[in-house]
């Protein structure tokens, strides 16, 4: 199993891929120095979905509560 930073770098790369064929296309949407500071945001942003928190509210948090105590 690869590790959070091991993952990070994966997401990252993938995120690379997606912005540089975007700005293949719309250069002007991401200058080209941002491009690898974009990709680790990007990576961090599907790092901190990975962990869904619980909803702290309303029918969706009582249905949760009730499937852990089962």
């Amino acid at each position: 199993m690869a590790t959070d930073d091991e993952l990070r770098d994966f997401f990252a790369a993938f995120a690379m891929n997606g912005i540089m064929a975007r700005s293949r296309l719309h250069p002007q949407l991401i200058p080209e120095e941002g491009m690898a500071r974009r990709a680790y945001e990007v990576a961090d942003e599907m790092m901190e979905a990975r962990n869904p928190k619980e909803p702290e509210a309303g029918l969706a948090a009582v249905k949760t509560r009730r499937k852990k105590s089962d």
